[in-house]
C-alpha cells in the first residue's frame, strides 16, 4: 500500500509541530483553540504561496535555459544544411523538440513561436509572457538571448532587438 501526503499536509504537519513547541516554550500563556487553528491557517497559507512562487520562478529559469540552447543547435543546424536555417524548427528537429519541452513549463495561457526568415538566414523565438515575468523571452540567430523589444522576432523582423 502506498502513502500519498500532498504537499500542504506536510506543510501543516510541520506548522503544528512548531507551533506545539513554541506554545510548550511559552507554557505560561493561555491559547483558545481558534487562535491556534486561525494562525496554523495563516502559517501555512503563506508557506505554500511561497513554495508556488519559487515553483513558477524555477520555471521560467528552466525556460530561458532551454531557450538558449536554440541558439548552438541553430548554428550546428546552419553549418550542416548548406548555411541555411531553413527546416531548422520543422516537425522531429532539435528545435521542435526543444520547444516541446519548453511548453510544458508555460503558462496555461502562453506558447512559444518560432519565425524563419524565408531565405533560410535568420530566425528567431519567443515567450511572450512567462510564469512569473510578464516580459517574456526571446532567443536569436544572431545570439541574443534576453527580453524582446516591441515588434520583435516577427515575420517582418526576425531579430529579438
Amino acid at each position: 500500500m502506498e502513502l500519498k501526503i500532498t504537499k500542504q499536509e506536510v506543510i501543516s504537519a510541520i506548522i503544528i509541530a512548531l507551533l506545539a513547541a513554541a506554545l510548550g516554550f511559552w507554557g505560561g500563556m493561555e491559547y483558545k483553540t481558534y487562535q491556534i487553528r486561525s494562525a496554523i491557517v495563516q502559517a501555512t497559507k503563506e508557506v505554500v504561496s511561497n513554495l508556488d512562487s519559487q515553483t513558477a520562478k524555477t520555471k521560467d529559469e528552466t525556460i530561458k535555459t532551454q531557450m538558449a540552447t536554440l541558439i548552438p543547435d541553430g548554428e550546428m543546424y546552419y553549418n550542416q544544411n548548406n548555411s541555411s536555417y531553413s527546416g531548422f524548427c520543422d516537425a522531429d528537429s532539435e528545435c521542435n523538440k526543444a520547444e516541446e519541452s519548453i511548453d510544458a513549463n508555460l503558462p496555461s495561457n502562453a506558447m512559444i513561436a518560432d519565425h524563419i526568415k524565408t531565405d533560410g538566414q535568420a530566425w528567431c523565438a519567443i515567450v511572450k509572457s512567462l510564469n512569473t515575468d510578464k516580459g517574456g523571452w526571446c532567443v536569436d540567430s544572431r545570439g541574443y538571448k534576453g527580453k524582446p523589444s516591441a515588434g520583435s522576432c516577427s515575420e517582418a523582423s526576425y531579430s529579438c532587438d
